[in-house]
């Protein structure tokens, strides 16, 4: 009975330990990002294009041995082109950029020794300019970004003190206000492969 007491003891606090990356008072510091570049045509042959370049620097700190707060500025970059085409349509462009610096706060979940699932709500205020030229037209428009983003999270240590994660994107909601009472709500879940953040983070 005592060498069961005993084994069972030791399979515990081997379990404890090697799941114990995350200690209480750690900080880190890592970031994320995500890159997608679409193709298309349209009537006319010609070849529409979007691009979309996102990155998240961030820092966090652990409140217990699975709870972290955190700090971190999104900076997102999207164009997208359409040439002119014979059918008489003027050449299309469009640029936006957004800073969206965010609070979060996130919840660990062991699964196997070095691998961790977590779920990250995340609160943003952020600045966005919209450039966009048709022809000779030429339209430019700023607006401000509230956010609110729910997302579940994989993280896997390297080593003790170096990981790798994958964010899954999920639930989010933005309130686009431009002035003047001229605003949009966007409430979106997506879980689209083209839209997981994919990063790293390493233990100070």
């Amino acid at each position: 009975m005592k060498k069961l007491f005993l084994s069972l003891l030791t399979i515990v606090v081997f379990q404890l330990s090697s799941n114990a990356q995350f200690t209480q008072g750690s900080v880190s510091l890592g970031g994320s990002f995500n890159y997608t570049n679409q193709k298309s045509t349209n009537s006319s042959s010609s070849t529409i294009s979007n691009s979309n370049l996102l990155l998240s620097p961030e820092l966090s700190y652990m409140l217990s041995h699975n709870i972290a707060v955190g700090f971190t500025v999104g900076i997102s970059n999207k164009t997208a082109t359409e040439p002119s085409s014979s059918y008489g349509y003027n050449e299309y462009k469009s640029k936006t950029s957004i800073i969206t610096p965010s609070l979060f706060i996130q919840t660990f979940y062991p699964i196997y020794k070095k691998l961790y699932w977590s779920l990250r709500t995340e609160v943003g205020y952020g600045w966005a300019s919209n450039t966009t030229e048709y022809g000779s037209t030429k339209n430019e428009d700023k607006y401000n970004i509230v956010g609110v983003g729910i997302s579940p999270e994989l993280d896997y240590f390297l080593t003790s003190k170096v990981g790798l994660k994958a964010n899954f994107n999920g639930f989010n909601f933005a309130h686009i206000y431009k002035g003047n009472n001229d605003y949009t709500n966007i409430f979106q879940f997506d879980i689209n492969p083209s839209t997981w953040n994919f990063g790293f983070f390493v233990k100070l």
